[in-house]
């Protein structure tokens, strides 16, 4: 569970390393405070993307496993029809 304290957003934009710096930018949307521009090292953004991938492949196999399931409907014919 995301605790409250973390506050909505969408994702905005995200920008290239900068060569000179070695950080990237990732900004994000917020209803209430406008846009949150952030600074990553190549080293945090990395970790980002590997979490999210973590993050996201696990709720993806959850969901996955949730609808592999039964069919909601039988859609078999019936016994006594001539197929």
């Amino acid at each position: 569970m995301v605790p409250a304290s973390y506050l909505p957003s969408k994702w905005r934009c995200t920008l290239p390393v900068d060569p000179e710096s070695g950080v990237l930018g990732i900004a994000f949307d917020y209803p209430v405070t406008g846009i949150a521009r952030l600074r990553l090292s190549v080293a945090d953004a990395r970790h980002l993307a590997e979490s999210l991938t973590e993050y996201l492949s696990a709720y993806d196999a959850s969901q996955s496993a949730k609808s592999s399931g039964k069919p909601s409907a039988d859609v078999s014919p019936d016994a006594g029809q001539k197929q």
